[in-house]
């Protein structure tokens, strides 16, 4: 008899042990909320990004050194500092206004706040430091793009033909009614057959607007230059995409004549 209850009762044990290490893995596997920079997944763990008023919030210090930012933090005043280069971005915690180069001013949605000892802030704040970006909720993936490397990806699958993809990563749902695909192929091959092979991106300037970012960039080929706009609008989807020839230069219209 008293065999028989010890069975029971190591039978029992090793059971409720088996319960507990299954439960270890499935918390541990609780999937993370992905997070894209520049087209490279940033590495960071499940509790690294959260919801807030149904916002994404991002670890600052690491997003910041992703961008190759600094990052300082003076208890003291609460504010928050990133520098790369001549670049300067100051801003205090919990407040929702950047401050770049000790003039410009940038506003975004929500605020940054603390969690256990660490420093959060909204995607819309990588907005306001001139980046594109974008949430997928049925992917659970936050997107930040700056706009040369946006102009970049853009581009190079114009050149390699691939307009397909380019339409289903970069445009939205509201992007067809504005863009057709054909048109945008059509253009870039009239351009390349007048330009001959391009090259890359020679220069990138953006600008933020009320409705999300315009880009533009002087593209380099083989025989010119071209110019290509992309408007951006606030959910990171490319709603507008013109290619035009660079005028040519009284210097160059001379010799031509």
């Amino acid at each position: 008899m008293k065999k028989t209850i010890s069975a029971m009762i190591l039978v029992i044990l090793i059971f409720a042990a088996g319960m507990g290490i299954d439960r270890v893995p499935l918390a541990a596997a609780a999937k993370a909320t992905s997070v894209i920079l520049n087209g490279q997944a940033v590495s960071l763990g499940a509790s690294d990004v959260y919801m807030s008023s149904g916002t994404v919030m991002l670890p600052l210090r690491e997003l910041a050194e992703a961008l190759k930012y600094k990052a300082s933090y003076q208890a003291a005043t609460g504010l928050v500092q990133l520098t790369r280069l001549q670049e300067k971005v100051e801003f205090n915690a919990g407040g929702s206004e950047i401050v770049l180069n000790g003039k410009d001013k940038a506003v975004f949605k929500g605020a940054a706040e603390f969690r256990q000892g660490r420093l959060y802030v909204p995607l819309p704040f990588f907005n306001a430091l001139g980046l594109i970006t974008s949430y997928d909720p049925q992917a659970d993936q936050a997107v930040i793009y700056s706009p040369e490397v946006l102009a970049a990806a853009i581009t190079g699958l114009l050149a390699a033909g691939n307009v397909q993809d380019l339409a289903s990563r970069y445009f939205g749902p509201a992007s067809g009614e504005k863009l057709s695909l054909l048109q945008v192929q059509q253009s870039w091959e009239r351009l390349a057959g007048q330009a001959g092979k391009y090259f890359g991106i020679k220069a990138v300037e953006s600008k933020r607007n009320e409705g999300g970012m315009e880009i533009k960039s002087v593209l380099s080929f083989a025989s010119g230059e071209a110019s290509l706009k992309l408007v951006v609008d606030s959910s990171g989807a490319v709603t507008a995409l013109e290619l035009q020839p660079a005028p040519a230069s009284p210097a160059g219209a001379a010799a031509a004549q």
